[in-house]
């Protein structure tokens, strides 16, 4: 963090006219550069300013570019999802079906068996 180029360039300026004018037309001189150097330090400093400003203002829509596509995918994926677990909830309740039928095919079946077994033992 030492001086600028510019505050290099007017204490350089400022020196050299000490040496080699009088007094007060150097005086004169240097104000006009201290101006000079003031309004050339200003617009550069505007410039990069509106450059940050632009390049914030990129990120911005960037940043609110990914959002919405991550909201979409989210919403996509989301739906995906439910879609892919009420497939497997129907499956599971095929296959409830088909064991809650076999469960009353095998009580009937059993039902059956014990009237034979007992009208074996009767006999």
């Amino acid at each position: 963090p030492g001086m600028g180029l510019w505050q290099q360039f007017l204490v350089t300026s400022q020196l050299l006219l000490s040496l080699f004018m009088p007094l007060g037309l150097a005086e004169g001189v240097r104000e006009g550069a201290t101006s000079l150097v003031t309004v050339f330090s200003h617009k550069m400093a505007s410039a990069k300013l509106q450059e940050h400003a632009n390049n914030l203002q990129e990120m911005r829509a960037s940043l609110s570019k990914v959002n919405s596509l991550r909201a979409a995918e989210w919403k996509g994926t989301l739906a995906n999802n439910i879609e892919k677990l009420l497939v497997k909830l129907e499956k599971l309740n095929m296959q409830s079906k088909t064991v809650d039928a076999q469960v009353a095919n095998m009580t009937s079946s059993e039902n059956e068996l014990r009237s034979q077994v007992l009208l074996l033992s009767e006999s």
